[in-house]
């Protein structure tokens, strides 16, 4: 079992990468939308003497910047892996 864990780990590597990217993306994508709301909440409780309701873009920038932080993140923690291997 343990020559067959090896033999196969990248493509467990890839597989567990895949689930791990897949579960991240579904906890961000279910949260969008109730950050936003709330988000909108808060600015209409804080302005309500504005008639025009707009939303705020703001929520949703910083939810892509966050994902874009643990790309950069996980491609310096491989660079860094990569060249303390040699």
């Amino acid at each position: 079992s343990i020559i067959t864990l090896r033999r196969h780990q990248t493509t467990l590597i890839i597989l567990l990468s895949f689930a791990s990217g897949g579960l991240m993306g579904d906890v961000f994508l279910r949260f969008l939308p109730q950050i936003i709301l709330t988000y909108d909440q808060i600015n209409v409780s804080q302005v309500s003497s504005q008639v025009h309701h707009q939303h705020d873009i703001r929520p949703g920038l910083f939810m892509l910047i966050g994902i874009f932080h643990s790309f950069v993140i996980e491609k310096f923690i491989r660079y860094f892996q990569s060249t303390l291997a040699f």
